[in-house]
């Protein structure tokens, strides 16, 4: 798993490598309240 910062409070995951996982990706947003998905 990779993680990178976003713009201001977003974050990026993504799947690299892994023998049983496929590749994939998300972004979410961290804060005060907790961790949650970012809107499009």
């Amino acid at each position: 798993v990779a993680l990178r910062e976003g713009s201001g409070e977003e974050r990026f995951c993504e799947v690299v490598n892994s023998g049983c996982v496929v590749k994939a990706e998300a972004y979410f947003r961290i804060f005060g309240g907790g961790v949650t998905d970012v809107e499009d």
